[in-house]
């Protein structure tokens, strides 16, 4: 996907969150999204936490979305 817009918190001059909002893989019109909820953990950079994919589905601690919600 693309990112079509992130919100960043930073702190003295790090990425500490984000929240991407990005395409999906429709390669014809690019109308379906998601949205990633990205935080750092001491030091690192941001890595993905949560996900809204665009049928709704919701992963916690996950990318790849199976049901409804899934929560590992």
């Amino acid at each position: 996907g693309t990112h079509l817009g992130r919100i960043i918190g930073q702190w003295n001059g790090g990425n500490v969150a984000i929240i991407a909002f990005n395409t999906g893989t429709d390669t014809n019109s690019k109308d379906d999204g998601f949205i990633d909820f990205q935080t750092s953990n001491g030091g690192s950079n941001p890595s993905s936490r949560m996900t809204i994919q665009q049928d709704g589905q919701i992963g916690i601690g996950m990318k790849l979305v199976i049901i409804g919600l899934d929560i590992p």
